[in-house]
């Protein structure tokens, strides 16, 4: 048997199920993703929440240890503060890779729009995370920086641990619900949710630590709106045998085949104009074919 390989991680299978190629483009090959203003605008927002509820978590308990009993909501930073934190992230973002030019006008004004409405955004999300008991939030598992004591992580095959990052588990209305954040512009699929690949995997690799969750949930920041369905452990394992153990074959096998144009999957992608038959060819091990070099 040889060696474990950790390198497979529930975002990048993600990245797979959607594009090989980009897949290849991005966790193979290393082409640097350039940002832009929603993928930044997504990034922050998931920072500032996670750095908003741990600061909550971090000050309750200092209240618990003191033998308070504080409200989780009344524990956390003002919401200037919170709006603050967004700026001073935005700015260092900015610092470290200035953003593009709108490309024209309707997206100079669909971005100004976003910017204007942060505060409102803040303030509802702030009520969101706040308002159930927090289990998890934003925690690793199966790989190197795991703060979980003997997280195993999600085996794949004999010699495949999938790693990857939990964006929340809370307590509500007396069940366990994976949650996940979401800041894109396209409304939740509630009919496709019961088999959304990324919150099933969480659900599996948090079983180790707090049990079987209840409920599987996508919190749309861009909308304050959150859907919700039961878990069923059975599409989970499911999805293991079905999608997730042939994926992670094709990827070892290196198979990276161009997908058809996928519309507005394809207009926002990071790797958009890498698939055309004329490559970069900057790009190591990328012909101009847009073929993978033997």
């Amino acid at each position: 048997m040889g060696p474990e390989r950790r390198g497979l991680t529930i975002e990048g299978l993600v990245r797979y199920e959607q594009c090989p190629r980009r897949y290849e483009l991005r966790d193979v090959l290393g082409q640097p993703r350039g940002d832009t203003f929603s993928r930044r605008y997504r990034r922050v927002l998931h920072e500032v929440a996670e750095w908003l509820q741990r600061r909550a978590l971090g000050a309750w308990r200092r209240g618990r240890r003191a033998g308070e009993r504080p409200e989780l909501a009344r524990c956390a930073p003002p919401l200037s503060r919170v709006i603050a934190e967004f700026w001073r992230r935005w700015r260092e973002a900015e610092r470290a890779q200035p953003l593009p030019e709108p490309p024209n006008a309707a997206w100079a004004t669909r971005q100004r729009r976003d910017l204007e409405n942060l505060p409102a955004m803040l303030g509802m999300l702030s009520d969101h995370l706040l308002g159930d008991l927090i289990v998890v939030v934003g925690e690793d598992f199966g790989g190197r920086q795991d703060r979980w004591t003997g997280s195993p992580g999600l085996r794949v095959t004999a010699q495949t641990i999938l790693s990857g990052r939990i964006d929340r588990i809370v307590e509500r209305d007396g069940s366990l619900v994976v949650e996940d954040l979401r800041a894109g512009r396209r409304r939740c699929d509630v009919a496709t949710l019961p088999f959304d690949l990324r919150l099933n995997l969480w659900a599996l690799a948090a079983e180790e630590f707090i049990g079987e969750a209840d409920a599987l949930a996508i919190y749309d920041l861009r909308r304050s709106e959150v859907v919700q369905v039961p878990y069923r452990r059975a599409v989970a394992l499911h999805l293991m045998d079905e999608v997730v153990a042939p994926l992670a074959a094709m990827i070892e096998q290196g198979h990276f085949p161009k997908t058809p144009d996928c519309g507005w999957g394809c207009r926002y992608c990071e790797c958009f104009g890498a698939c055309w038959d004329e490559a970069p060819l900057s790009l190591p091990g990328v012909g101009a074919s847009g073929s993978r070099a033997a």
